[in-house]
């Protein structure tokens, strides 16, 4: 039995828009849940800023990492040219440079680390 007639046409909520709030905020177990939808990590504000990039300008580490981990792209700028590690560095962000520095280095060199004979 349906209780709550389902109008077809309404538009669905953009999960898109929803993570960069959540990084925007911190929200670790929103981004995570939004993660686990298949939710485009590459959506962009006006700004052409990434959630990545709001993470890490509100130094919101566990975010970063849990948005790089799922395969967001450190490299990509916004509309100002600016990186997620520019933006950290810029906001004075540490931590988040340091993780995002580090990942960037094991992405330009995967061997880095790795035992050689």
């Amino acid at each position: 039995m349906n209780w709550l007639p389902v109008e077809k046409s309404w538009p669905a909520p953009d999960a898109g828009d929803a993570l960069l709030q959540a990084a925007a905020a911190g929200d670790l177990a929103a981004v995570r849940c939004l993660i686990g939808t298949g939710v485009d990590l590459e959506t962009r504000d006006a700004a052409g800023r990434t959630a990545l990039m709001h993470a890490a300008h509100g130094g919101h580490t566990a975010v970063v990492r849990a948005l790089a981990a799922a395969g967001a792209d450190i490299e990509v700028r916004d509309a100002r040219n600016w990186s997620a590690l520019m933006i950290a560095a810029h906001e004075g962000r540490l931590p988040s440079v340091r993780l995002l520095a580090h990942a960037r280095a094991r992405r330009l060199n995967p061997c880095a680390g790795a035992a050689t004979r």
